[in-house]
Parts: C-alpha cells; sequence; structure tokens
C-alpha cells in the first residue's frame, strides 16, 4: 500500500517540479515589467538607439533601392531622392529626440501594458506627449536640410535646361539661400510637422485588436496562476512523501531527493547548452534583412541579453533543486546509517549455550 501511494505522489511532484522550475524563470524575466526596463537601461538602448537609427534607415533603403535590371533610370532617380529624403527625415529625429525623453515614455509603454496584462488596469491607457518634441523637429529638419544644401554644388545652365534632378547630377540653383529653410519652416503652412497631434494614444491604438490583448492578457494570468499552483503541488506532494514514510524518514528523503537531483541536473545541462547557442541570435537577427547594421546589432544584444537573463535564473533554480536533491540523498543515507547502527546495539547479546555432559 504504501508503494502504490508513494508512485502516485511522485508523478505530480515531478511534473509539478519540473513546470515551476521552468515558470520560475519566465516570471521574473519575461512576465517582469521591471526586469525590460533594467535590461533597456543596462544595453543603453535609449542613447545608442537614437544614434544608430539613421545609419540603419540608411543601410536598409541604399539596398531597398538598388535598380533593378529592368528598371528604368527615372525610377531609379525618385527611389534615390526618397531615400534621401526619409534619411532626413531620420537625422531630424535623431537632433530633437533626447534619450531622456525616449525612456521616460517607453517604461511607460512597459508599465502601461504589464499593468493591463496583471489586470491591474482595465484599459490600456497609454499616452505619448508629443509636443516636447514636435516644436524642435521643424529647426532640426531646417538645419539638416542646410547642411546637405550648402554640400550641393551650383546648378550649371546644362542642368537648369534639362530641369531634373537626378541621383549623379543633383545641384543647387544660384541665388537660393539657407536661409530661406528657416522662414519656411517657421510658417505653420509648409512646417511638415504641424498636424502632427499634440499627444499619441498607443493604448487606443494597440486596443483594436481587442481579440489579440485579451489573448495575451488570459496567457499573462494562466502562467502566473500555473506558477503559484506548480509551487503548492510540489510543497505538498513532498510533505505527502514524507507523512506516508513518517516511520521511515530517510526512505522518504530518497523518494523525493532522487527525482529531484535527475531533474535538476538535467536542467542544468540543457541551460548549459543554451548557453552555447545565445552566440548565434545577433547574427540571426542582422542576417535576417540581408544587412548587418548598427541599429540591428542593438537590438540582437538586447534580445541576447534578455535570453541569458532567462538562462541565469534556469541556472540558479537548477543548482538549487540540484544541491537541495543531493542534500536530502545524503542526510537519508545517514538516517540508514544511524537506524541500522542502533538497531546493532539494541540487539541482545546470544545466551550462553548449556554445558554438555
Amino acid at each position: 500500500m504504501r508503494k502504490l501511494l508513494s508512485c502516485c505522489i511522485i508523478g505530480p511532484f515531478i511534473i509539478a517540479l519540473a513546470l515551476a522550475m521552468g515558470l520560475f524563470a519566465l516570471k521574473f524575466t519575461v512576465l517582469s515589467s521591471s526586469f525590460h526596463k533594467n535590461n533597456l537601461r543596462k544595453t543603453n538602448f535609449y542613447e545608442q538607439s537614437l544614434k544608430k537609427f539613421p545609419t540603419f534607415i540608411a543601410q536598409a533603403l541604399s539596398q531597398s533601392n538598388q535598380p533593378s535590371g529592368g528598371e528604368d533610370k527615372k525610377k531609379a532617380e525618385e527611389n534615390a531622392q526618397s531615400a534621401l529624403m526619409l534619411t532626413t527625415f531620420a537625422k531630424a529625429i535623431e537632433n530633437s529626440v533626447k534619450p531622456d525623453w525616449l525612456q521616460t515614455q517607453t517604461e511607460a509603454v512597459i508599465d502601461g501594458v504589464f499593468g493591463y496584462m496583471r489586470g491591474n488596469n482595465n484599459a490600456l491607457n497609454i499616452v505619448i506627449p508629443m509636443a516636447p518634441i514636435k516644436s524642435a523637429l521643424g529647426s532640426s529638419l531646417s538645419a539638416t536640410l542646410k547642411e546637405q544644401f550648402d554640400k550641393l554644388p551650383t546648378c550649371t545652365a546644362a542642368q537648369l535646361k534639362q530641369g531634373a534632378q537626378s541621383a549623379d547630377t543633383q545641384c543647387k540653383p544660384a541665388g537660393v539661400k539657407t536661409s530661406d529653410f528657416d522662414k519656411a519652416f517657421s510658417d505653420p503652412k509648409s512646417n511638415p510637422f504641424t498636424n502632427i497631434p499634440d499627444q499619441y494614444d498607443l493604448g487606443k491604438n494597440l486596443t483594436r485588436n481587442n481579440e489579440g490583448l485579451n489573448t495575451l492578457r488570459t496567457l499573462f494570468r494562466v502562467t502566473n496562476v500555473l506558477f503559484w499552483l506548480s509551487i503548492v503541488i510540489t510543497l505538498m506532494t513532498a510533505g505527502l512523501a514524507l507523512l506516508i514514510h513518517r516511520k521511515n524518514i530517510g526512505a522518504g528523503l530518497r523518494l523525493i531527493g532522487i527525482p529531484s537531483i535527475v531533474i535538476g541536473a538535467i536542467n542544468l545541462v540543457t541551460t548549459l547548452l543554451s548557453y552555447l547557442s545565445t552566440g548565434f541570435i545577433g547574427n540571426r537577427i542582422q542576417n535576417a534583412s540581408g544587412f548587418g547594421g548598427e541599429f540591428l546589432t542593438l537590438v540582437s544584444d538586447v534580445i541576447t541579453n534578455n535570453v541569458k537573463a532567462i538562462l541565469n535564473y534556469s541556472l540558479v533554480v537548477s543548482i538549487f533543486v540540484l544541491a537541495a536533491g543531493i542534500a536530502m540523498v545524503i542526510i537519508a543515507s545517514k538516517i540508514s546509517r544511524r537506524a541500522a547502527g542502533q538497531t546493532e546495539n539494541k540487539t541482545p547479546p546470544p545466551s550462553p549455550q548449556p554445558a554438555k555432559p
């Protein structure tokens, strides 16, 4: 009867322990808002992303705008001019958006999303104030355009007669002053950023797909419930194992300790092997779009740090469970030896045999 109960207990114990070990790493990393905020700070993501974003845009556009065999020259010129304009806008964003502002808004988004996922908020209230950078974008874009305009040569008579600006013969008309840019951008009618709203309701746009958000919210809650449920089941089954073998605690400890050693060792080996694959993550991300830019390198660093942090938690849990299992087996062995020694001491010496006549 005792063996049957032990078999019924050890199955749920193994499943609950393995589940608790895996969910522990996720709960304090991927499912924690503070983890994501700290990780972005450690990688200096906000400052580096603003520096590397224009380079990323330039590389992406230069590759996407490569003329194909059947593409005419006019189309290639239009693509080159579009790439130049978008790169100019990216440079203006870099000069206007400050790392502190980007960090504040990013962390507000993280807190809002995780608060909604936990059920603390019934609505996804995430509003990004655009007014602080809206006014700076016009002057920044004007300065960037002036810098590029000054580098252009003055148009010749033949170029003016042609009336077309090609990618290899771009020029500036004579008599045009860079101060005209400031006048143009100071006028609300000609400033391209005038129509940008003072606030951007990100939460409203995200909640358009309510079905997807509700699914994520349900998964978030289920994961949290499963974590605590697995902890409770692990402790309950371990306690029942000791209760069943209360007359032989050593057997109960071995019943719990041996599976703990096996599960801890398997998880430890799996975690160590996973460490070896983290180096390939960055290369995969950088090569996903056919080029490896500095911005993608920064993104891959953030993702790699996330994976390493999960593995660190998994490593700690594996070592703890493995050490606990070994300790229980050692204690069980000592209890068995002590019980055997006490049995020997209690055994009465053999009675003397009567002498044969």
